[in-house]
Order: C-alpha cells, then structure tokens, then sequence
C-alpha cells in the first residue's frame, strides 16, 4: 500500500504533536519547599535563631520574602532573606511573646515561576486564635500557558509544512508519453 504525500504529512504532524505533549510534561515542576525551620505546626519551647526554608532546587535571588505575622495578622518582621543556592534564610526577630504565628512567603524557582506558601508555628503555648489563612502550600501548578504555548506553536508549524506540501502537489497529473524505441 502506497501512502500519498498527503497521508506522510498527517502522519508527521501527529507525531510531532505527540512528542510535543510528552516533552511539555516535565515542564510544570517547580520548586518545592522540603524543610523549615520552624516546621508547619510546630509548637516551640523558644524561638529559633533564624527562619529557614529548604528547597529541592535552586532559588533565583529575585524579589524573595519572608514575613512574620501574629494571630491578628499584625506584621512582626519583614526582611529580605538572604538566598544560598536551595536554603533561603532571614534572622528570626528577639523578644517574641508566646502564641501562635505564621511565616509568609514568596521565591522564584529556577525555572523562573514564583512559588509561595504559609507555615504556622506557635512559641510556648497557642493563642486562642489562629493565623490568618494564606497560601496553604507550595503552589507548583500548571497556570503558566508556557507549556501549551509551545504546542501550539509546534502544531501550527506542522500544519503550515503540511499546508505547503499540499499547495505544491499537481493538481492535474497528465502521463508522460511513452519515449521507448518503436
């Protein structure tokens, strides 16, 4: 069976597509916090000497942050944290009184994407209220259109070769003579 040059193009366009779908996947994974210091719902006898938070990968010193709020969502400490490659730390404040409290915070992955999140401690014993809400976790989601943009660019590629070889096929074929010696 013979395939028409037609057939050849719609063949490479849904392999490029797919190996486009396949090749996008790993795109989507971004930083994720593995550890900190407070760790989420830690009850702590005193305060830790510094706010650290570890990564699985390296963060991009753009913009970091980390804030320290009360139980009313009062703002204790605001500083820029200093970054080394995956552990982004700041001093943690003196002179905290007992109760509940929350770690805000915003980095960028090394894929360029913000990741952020909230961690809720407490020093000596909880208060009656808690934290405010926030950021419950790491967000690592696909809300970036980066990974479908690529598809469809590529998709659009291939349609457009298809297109052209289509265009440059005869329209009419007419059969060449017979040039044998007779």
């Amino acid at each position: 069976m013979r395939v028409s040059l037609v057939g050849r193009a719609i063949m490479a366009c849904a392999c490029v597509v797919a190996a486009c779908c396949l090749w996008a996947g790993p795109a989507n994974a971004h930083s994720a916090l593995i550890g900190s210091t407070p760790e989420e719902g830690a009850v702590l006898t005193t305060a830790p000497g510094s706010i650290e938070l570890e990564f699985n990968e390296n963060i991009l010193n753009i913009a970091p942050a980390i804030v320290l709020r009360d139980d009313t969502d009062t703002v204790i400490s605001r500083k820029t944290p200093t970054i080394d490659r995956t552990v982004v730390s700041t001093p943690f404040p003196a002179g905290l009184a007992d109760g509940s409290y929350s770690i805000v915070w915003r980095v960028v992955s090394e894929d360029g994407h913000p990741v952020q999140g909230l961690i809720r401690f407490a020093i000596g014993h909880p208060s009656t209220t808690t934290p405010a809400e926030g950021p419950a976790k790491a967000r690592g989601d696909a809300s970036s259109g980066v990974p479908w943009l690529a598809v469809g660019i590529a998709f659009a590629g291939v349609l457009g070769v298809a297109g052209l070889l289509v265009l440059r096929r005869p329209t009419h074929s007419t059969p060449e003579p017979d040039r044998r010696n007779t």
